[in-house]
């Protein structure tokens, strides 16, 4: 069974800019679903629909490095968010 590491190792296709909005996308999903915050309560942070959150969490389309840090920021307002309740 291939790791993501293997596969990157023999990749060409992406620039290691891609690579790197992937992996931080995919870790920031991470947090959100540890975190239990919901795709809907995110992309209301964000600005957007759930649906488009979860076009761009399923990388339906590859991402701007801009919407990376507006994931990351949305993220972080979500989370204080839910300290105050």
């Amino acid at each position: 069974m291939n790791t993501w590491d293997d596969l990157l190792k023999n990749q060409t296709a992406l620039t290691k800019e891609e690579v790197y909005i992937i992996d931080s996308l995919s870790s920031l999903v991470v947090q959100r679903i540890k975190r239990g915050i919901t795709q809907a309560e995110l992309a209301k942070q964000m600005g957007m629909s759930q649906s488009q959150l979860a076009r761009l969490e399923n990388l339906d389309y590859f991402p701007e490095i801009t919407m990376l840090y507006k994931y990351t920021a949305g993220l972080a307002a979500q989370i204080e968010n839910n300290k105050k309740i």
